[in-house]
């Protein structure tokens, strides 16, 4: 190719995620294949001619691989893996792209270069350009998957063009990756904020943290020549984090005086200190942007010297530990007159640093007061915090500099300003934009800029909460910022817990009733996601998870939405068993009614275990206690039916903990209601099924039969069909196993001769009443020549439901081989001329 290929940017996107998410499916396949293989010391062959290696360092010492990443483990064939995953997928993504269709013939996707070899079999040589290098390197580091494997396969300069490292959270690389991933690229920018989260490590200081040293020492010369932005927020800069106060005032930071050419730092959240930016003044004379935020910095004075490079933005909010004369921090900001953005908002906690609080407040109102002489190329000034700035000097200030465009005045007195009142009017001639929380547009930008903040957050949060109480449209923006911060704030601290709690607020808000109808599918799958996360994580915060509950119970969400199920409902359950609440446990049982019908036999297996059956059927009895028939008992009774269906161990588990009893103390006292009947009989239809059950439903004391049996004659076809149901699967046994267990004899062949005569008298109702995982438990039945009725009921079900939902069950039977049991049960000459009908009816339906 003469160029790269230059690509529309959601296109490229959709392209480089296509990529990753290839990546990411090769690894989990490594990663299992890891697993499956037992720990020794030998080579075994992994999946697409990778191999599986034992873990070492490079010290050469082994080390235990339960210790390390499992991707450290992996070793990857990157020639065979570009061909198959970066060229073929791009190449058969961008083949479905119509309007690309006839380039992608002559051009390969993503700037993709190919070249022939005189072999017999063609080459491929992949280069990447820039733009998707970057990106893509990007979305594996975000995905959790930059091991030192990966970081070394991005490595080769020849496929990969890289000048921007996206690092942040990479827990899982180590120095040994870091070092090759820098030793071939030159980097103008590099973000290593937190580049250490997500680390598994038993110990902090066991040499398997990364340090600044580490970053700037893995640097080749190329890099610490040329790099521009550098971003170590969160990153320390030694190994050992309880360094004493007196080797802290040392300056630890001192190996970034080789980066001479830095125009941008972000040192925040660090144990940067004052020697440290002395140190950053003196050597890097071309430093535009510095953030020390949240820092070790006591002193900014040596910030206004001569010799210090010309900042054009300085972010110093929540400096807790600056002590300085208000007199000299106002002496720096008048000489820093080539500043266009100031931070010096506070978030204010418990205990807030005072001194600073007043000094820091009464300089900029000193700025202030002198008008447009100080800090006259201002166009972004952040005071979000810090209350005691009067009002008139504020208003004196702001007229006086006309080139702001921003303020930050969240959690102060001035965001109500009667100047920013008009915001939310697309005609209003306002200049500038606020952060505050006085009105959408300001939550919108307080948002924006403070979703890492937690306090910050937490304030504009609820101020969202309050704006959309009663505001029934879909703001997909209000959503995403909302999303952004649960996402960013996926830690178990308080400030973490007060984010999420208002945030879960908000999402109800912004996704329940009117407003959830109007939510694109993949936005409330994102929303799904973002809820278990945090249920997961407070899981013993009980007004959090209420949120969440109020959130998860929408029909929308429940029935048309694709996400995990099965963790869904063990978190909901484990809400459950934990919490008294009644709200709670009616919420709890609607979600799991529903989701329990959507996961396999397997899950529900383990969904219906002893713990979580007790749970249920404690609901039940405190409803049947006050004779109440609300929701909750409703909910309850279909998520007790769905669980058990087609699990034998969840069967057990509900006879066992005395259910049957409960089941039939909910028949005596809703003995009018239909809806409650059908639920109890398709709940006993599924005990029933399970053949070593049967006996128990067929107790004496029980008296279940003369109940069923009373049922059978209802005038509602939904609870006469499941009393049929019970009643053919119990039949199953014979009669002395009936007569041996009830008290009257003959009662398994006067029930036989109802079911067929009330089997006879259905007429087909016009929805379907039913729907089945499989039919195999009428498969059995069918075969009972011995017993027409049992025969009548199991063909009249498959047919009905076949003539309902024919696309779904015609692929079961098939796939069950049910046709060919039909197929035989026809060729019996004994077969019941009414069972012939309906078989035949389904068989033609199913040919036709």
């Amino acid at each position: 190719m003469a160029g790269d290929l230059e690509l529309q940017p959601t296109l490229q996107d959709v392209c480089i995620k296509a990529i990753a998410n290839r990546i990411e499916h090769y690894i989990a396949k490594q990663s299992r294949s890891t697993q499956s293989k037992p720990h020794h010391c030998h080579t075994d062959a992994g999946i697409s001619g990778s191999t599986i290696k034992p873990c070492t360092d490079s010290n050469d010492n082994s080390m235990d691989c339960d210790d390390s990443p499992r991707l450290a483990a992996l070793e990857i064939d990157s020639e065979k893996f570009m061909k198959e995953t970066v060229y073929n997928s791009n190449q058969h993504i961008f083949q479905n792209i119509e309007s690309l269709q006839e380039k992608c013939i002559h051009n390969p996707p993503c700037g993709t270069r190919i070249s022939h070899t005189n072999h017999s079999h063609a080459q491929h040589s992949i280069y990447i350009p820039r733009p998707v290098s970057e990106q893509l390197l990007k979305e594996v580091c975000k995905k959790g998957h930059l091991s030192d494997q990966v970081a070394e396969w991005f490595s080769d300069s020849s496929r990969f063009h890289i000048k921007y490292a996206y690092l942040k959270r990479a827990g899982h690389l180590t120095t040994n990756g870091l070092r090759a991933l820098f030793s071939k690229h030159t980097f103008t920018e590099i973000n290593a904020e937190n580049i250490n989260e997500g680390r598994h490590t038993k110990r902090a200081s066991d040499g398997k943290r990364i340090t600044v040293n580490d970053i700037i020492g893995c640097m080749n010369a190329s890099t610490k020549a040329s790099l521009m932005n550098l971003n170590i927020s969160y990153v320390t800069s030694e190994r050992d984090e309880h360094k004493t106060r007196a080797v802290l005032s040392f300056g630890q930071f001192k190996r970034l005086s080789v980066l001479s050419n830095v125009r941008t730092l972000n040192v925040s959240h660090t144990n940067f200190s004052d020697n440290d930016l002395n140190a950053v003044i003196a050597c890097m004379k071309h430093l535009q942007c510095l953030d020390i935020s949240k820092t070790s910095v006591r002193s900014i004075f040596y910030l206004g010297d001569i010799q210090a490079p010309k900042l054009t933005i300085l972010r110093m909010n929540n400096l807790d530990k600056l002590h300085m004369p208000k007199e000299s921090l106002f002496d720096v900001f008048c000489k820093m007159k080539e500043l266009r953005s100031l931070d010096i908002s506070i978030e204010s906690r418990t205990q807030p640093n005072l001194g600073e609080q007043n000094s820091v407040t009464t300089a900029i109102s000193m700025v202030m007061v002198g008008g447009g002489h100080a800090l006259k190329n201002l166009v972004s000034l952040d005071i979000s915090g810090r209350e005691g700035i009067e009002e008139i000097v504020f208003l004196n200030f702001f007229a006086s500099h006309p080139r702001l465009t921003f303020l930050g005045l969240l959690q102060t007195s001035l965001d109500g300003l009667s100047c920013f009142e008009d915001q939310d009017n697309e005609d209003s001639a306002t200049r500038v934009k606020v952060a505050g929380n006085c009105s959408e547009s300001q939550i919108i930008e307080s948002l924006t800029r403070y979703h890492q903040r937690p306090i910050f957050a937490k304030e504009a949060l609820y101020a969202l909460f309050n704006h959309t109480q009663h505001n029934p449209l879909y703001n997909k923006q209000q959503l995403e910022l909302v999303l952004r911060c649960m996402r960013y704030h996926q830690n178990p601290s308080d400030e973490a817990y007060s984010v999420q709690l208002a945030a879960s607020a908000c999402v109800y808000n912004l996704t329940n009733r009117e407003t959830g109808s109007q939510i694109p599918v993949p936005v409330l799958s994102q929303v799904v996601t973002a809820t278990l996360v945090t249920m997961n994580l407070f899981s013993d915060r009980r007004q959090l998870q209420k949120n969440c509950l109020m959130t998860l119970c929408n029909d929308r969400i429940l029935k048309n939405v694709p996400f995990d199920y099965f963790k869904t409902a063990r978190l909901v359950m484990q809400c459950l068993c934990s919490s008294d609440d009644g709200a709670m446990h009616r919420m709890a049982v609607a979600i799991i009614s529903i989701l329990a019908a959507k996961i396999s036999t397997e899950e529900t297996a383990i969904l219906g275990s002893n713990t979580n059956m007790k749970a249920l059927l404690q609901i039940v009895d405190q409803k049947l206690n006050v004779r109440a028939l609300d929701l909750t008992l409703k909910f309850a009774l279909s998520a007790l039916w769905n669980l058990t269906d087609e699990s034998p161990s969840t069967c057990r588990n509900f006879i066992e903990n005395n259910g049957l009893a409960l089941v039939l103390r909910v028949l005596s006292i809703h003995d009018d209601n239909p809806c409650v009947q059908t639920k109890v009989l398709g709940l006993l239809n599924n005990l029933a099924e399970v053949a070593e059950l049967r006996p128990y439903l067929l107790h004496n004391k029980m008296a279940l039969m003369q109940n069923v049996r009373t049922l059978l004659a209802s005038e509602h076809i939904e609870v006469c069909y499941f009393a049929a149901g019970v009643i053919s699967h119990l039949a199953m046994l014979d009669d002395a196993e009936w007569d041996s267990r009830l008290i009257c004899n003959g009662m398994r062949e006067a029930c036989l001769e109802d079911l067929f005569s009330c089997v006879m008298s259905w007429k087909p109702p016009d929805g379907e009443m039913v729907a089945y995982r499989t039919f195999k438990p009428f498969f059995p039945l069918l075969r009972r020549h011995d017993t027409p009725a049992i025969q009548l009921w199991a063909a009249w079900a498959i047919c009905h439901v076949c003539l309902k939902n024919g696309e779904k069950y015609q692929e079961m039977l098939l796939k069950e081989k049910g046709v060919e049991c039909l197929q035989e049960i026809c060729r019996e000459p004994r077969l019941d001329e009414n069972v012939a009908k309906l078989v035949r009816l389904t068989l033609d339906f199913i040919n036709d």
